[in-house]
């Protein structure tokens, strides 16, 4: 779905006897350049001219009425499943949005980020702003009164506890949404005003039912057995926390204890356990130090370099490079690797691109090598590796790049749309209508790589000359604990031209080359087994071109015994567990932060942290 376009917005809010605080709400809503597709408000077993309120003053708003108090998680709930939007905000009756534009711009965040399922927003009040980390990142909770929700993703979750009646509800929900796969996150740039009602606000009753339905979350997720130490941190934690309110709060903690004593068949009745490699990451979260947010400035200090490697092409060579001088802002350098060509390659560059760093191999080396050795050179902090015949679309492909980086600090590689002849994408599930996902690989006419990590954690092996080299570049990026990101809003145009381009020659090669890389990292029993099956599978693909292809299959498997040696003196093994969900990765795609926590534990997400490059050999 186009969020931008297509999606519905509901609002939904409780109540409960606030009525002067929800007329400022809902006057302050019809005041939005963009007007929600529905208001839902339910009034929880109101007594103090509420309903009336909305029924003669509002009466476009969708009312839902609780004939006795069953609480904000029940009423929230209701609402939910009632709702017709795609996207819900949920606020307070006395919480409303600031910038009159906000619904525009939250249909926009949705649709830039499928793997989000609430967005959380800077809460004002009327001293300070509260939850509130300096900059975009992932959080553990958000607050009810300043949120946006995918609702699909609610209906597709267990829900708030209903038992929980007040308070606690949005961390336990925001815990499911990362166990589905999803990603909670703070958006700075769209404040919430809220008036913080002191009706119906008895703070040390809030406490009690805080901590009670914290310790009721920890048993419904927390799996075993780490549910009993996690347990006893929370009960020391919230006791602490009463003693730093003073000798009244102290005598009262019992009466949450006892509380939360009886709801314990419920707990247990209801209990869905999560991973517990998602459940740590989740509770380390909130301890995770935020940074200081880039300014645009900043961001523009965050270097780009682009490298082309290139054979005998100077025609197609010389039109890419004339479509970087196109870009702006431009590559902070340009690096091309010219291998032995003869064609007067150097002498077009010289003469046309003088600004652009240029070397030769004296001697042919492959693709592979040439890279390599161009990676190294440069000083930039981002690589954008292209081929001879690719270039970007969009004429500021470099500063949304960096924001696509920024935006993704688990990520080692990027890829993006491959576009070739016709329009139609290389891949078809990686095009511009592909929702944006993590992936096994990237191609090298189409990518970036963070400069910090090659030659440290990660690099190409040299002797392979050409192809795979890249499937065995992000396997290792994955198993060092960096993912590979696929972003459809930045196509490369690749003109695949058929100059040096021999089918048949490319298959031998890729073929040979997925072999080595299965000796190179494949951990033992499983080497041989995976072994023969990219054998097989490379000879059905050559026996469906026709028998020139599969003739000459031989030739290839001579070529990798030779090379056989090599790989078993540089033989790394990776875990198998990390392996094999890369393997899985080309067929099931990971659209969710979550959910590749899931897949791979070992990939942590750093809040954001600034571009630095390590030295590396």
């Amino acid at each position: 779905m186009n969020y931008s376009r297509d999606a519905k917005c509901s609002v939904m809010i409780t109540t409960r006897n606030r009525r002067d605080d929800l007329r400022q709400t809902l006057t302050a809503l019809g005041q939005l350049t963009s007007k929600p597709d529905e208001i839902l408000i339910c009034a929880d077993g109101c007594s103090d001219g509420t309903v009336e309120l909305v029924r003669e003053r509002f009466a476009h708003c969708r009312l839902i009425e609780n004939d006795v108090p069953r609480g904000s998680v029940f009423s929230r709930d209701r609402l939910l499943r009632a709702a017709t939007g795609d996207i819900v905000i949920s606020l307070d009756d006395d919480s409303y949005p600031v910038d009159r534009d906000f619904l525009e711009r939250v249909k926009q965040l949705f649709n830039a980020n499928p793997d989000v399922a609430v967005f959380s927003f800077p809460e004002v009040r009327d001293e300070r702003t509260v939850f509130s980390p300096v900059q975009r990142r992932a959080v553990s909770a958000y607050a009810n009164c300043a949120a946006a929700m995918r609702r699909d993703v609610y209906l597709r979750s267990s829900g708030f506890p209903l038992f929980f009646e007040h308070m606690y509800e949005e961390p336990d929900y925001a815990l499911q949404c990362y166990s589905l796969g999803f990603v909670v996150q703070f958006e700075p740039s769209l404040p919430v005003r809220h008036h913080v009602s002191p009706v119906q606000r008895n703070l040390l009753r809030r406490h009690h039912q805080n901590a009670r339905n914290e310790l009721w979350s920890v048993l419904l997720r927390c799996p075993f057995p780490q549910v009993v130490g996690v347990a006893g941190f929370r009960l020391w934690r919230q006791f602490r926390h009463a003693c730093l309110k003073g000798v009244w709060w102290i005598v009262k903690e019992p009466l949450w204890w006892w509380s939360a004593l009886l709801g314990l068949p419920i707990c247990f009745r209801s209990r869905k356990a999560i991973p517990w490699s998602i459940y740590s990451r989740w509770m380390r979260m909130p301890r995770e130090p935020a940074q200081a947010p880039l300014a645009s400035g900043e961001l523009a200090a965050v270097t780009c370099a682009v490298v082309i490697t290139s054979f005998n092409r100077r025609a197609e060579l010389e039109y890419t490079c004339a479509q970087l001088q196109h870009l702006s802002p431009p590559p902070d350098e340009v690096i091309i690797c010219l291998d032995e060509s003869t064609d007067e390659s150097r002498v077009t560059l010289a003469q046309r691109f003088p600004e652009f760093t240029v070397f030769e191999n004296p001697t042919r080396q492959g693709s592979i090598p040439s890279r390599d050795t161009a990676f190294r050179r440069v000083k930039s902090d981002l690589i954008l590796t292209l081929d001879d015949d690719s270039y970007p679309i969009a004429s500021d492909f470099i500063a949304r790049a960096k924001a696509v980086v920024r935006s993704h600090p688990e990520a080692g590689a990027f890829t993006f749309p491959e576009i070739r002849n016709g329009g139609r994408p290389a891949n078809a599930m990686l095009g511009t209508d592909s929702p944006a996902h993590y992936v096994r690989d990237f191609p090298n006419c189409a990518g970036i790589i963070r400069r910090s990590l090659y030659g440290t954690v990660a690099k190409y092996p040299r002797f392979f000359s050409h192809a795979y080299g890249e499937p065995d570049l992000c396997l290792q990026l994955y198993t060092a604990g960096y993912a590979v990101w696929f972003e459809p809003s930045l196509p490369i145009r690749h003109h695949f031209t058929a100059n040096q381009r021999n089918m048949l020659r490319r298959h031998q090669l890729n073929a040979r080359n997925e072999l080595w890389s299965v000796f190179l990292r494949c951990p033992s029993p499983y080497l041989f087994a995976i072994a023969v099956l990219r054998i097989v599978r490379q000879f059905v693909f050559a026996f469906s071109r026709g028998w020139r292809w599969w003739i000459r299959e031989p030739s290839w498997w001579l070529d990798a015994i030779r090379g056989l040696p090599r790989c078993l003196a540089q033989r790394k093994p990776v875990d198998w567990k990390t392996y094999y969900q890369w393997l899985r990765l080309g067929r099931n795609s990971v659209i969710g932060y979550g959910a590749l926590l899931g897949k791979f534990p070992r990939i942590g997400r750093p809040v954001l942290p600034q571009f630095q490059r390590e030295n590396s050999a």
